[in-house]
């Protein structure tokens, strides 16, 4: 069976996020993880996010950076996390990806 890692990066989208998220955990074959990389967003993400989804469990990975270093930063750290998981297959979306 393959196993997929997802790496979703986001800043200040919180609505949409929850949207790419739910997504992604209702896929028919959802993926291993899930690592959402926020860009240090000043909107609520964090709060909003954890109350949404369980990030108790540890297939859903939630990462606040301390800066918003772009998105090209955040799918750096999020492939180096998944890297260290034994997926095969490494997706990665913005925000407001729709899988």
């Amino acid at each position: 069976m393959t196993k997929i890692a997802c790496v979703i990066v986001t800043f200040n989208r919180k609505a949409l996020l929850a949207e790419a998220i739910e997504s992604v955990l209702t896929q028919p074959e959802a993926p291993e993880y899930v690592f959402v990389i926020d860009n240090a967003s000043t909107d609520g993400t964090e709060a909003f996010i954890q109350q949404q989804f369980d990030f108790d469990d540890q297939h859903l990975v939630y990462v606040r950076c301390q800066q918003n270093l772009g998105g090209s930063a955040g799918f750096a750290t999020g492939i180096r996390l998944a890297l260290q998981t034994d997926c095969d297959w490494i997706s990665i979306s913005d925000d407001d990806a729709i899988f």
